[in-house]
């Protein structure tokens, strides 16, 4: 990222290095979340996130080539987060 094109440094969270590559897996998985719908009849349904599919993950691992130590590992603690926000929003 190069400081000099943006505009508002408040706009764009900086990422350090280290964390790039296992943020990039994280979001390329983001349609690989296995989900619940809980409700319906007269209760509306809803949507509960129980977590990452490892085994799509570890597909798209390979697949796109993605190298480096505790990778995975640091992809679960973004998922490990993701889902505490989703509980506080009554999601998982």
């Amino acid at each position: 990222m190069d400081p000099d094109t943006i505009e508002d440094d408040k706009a764009m969270p900086m990422i350090w290095d280290i964390n790039a590559q296992p943020l990039k897996l994280f979001l390329e998985l983001v349609t690989q979340w296995r989900a619940v719908a809980r409700g319906g009849g007269f209760a509306p349904s809803r949507i509960f996130f129980l977590g990452i599919d490892y085994s799509a993950a570890d597909a798209v691992i390979r697949h796109k080539g993605y190298d480096g130590p505790g990778l995975f590992e640091d992809m679960q603690v973004m998922e490990a987060a993701a889902l505490e926000a989703f509980a506080s929003e009554g999601l998982a």
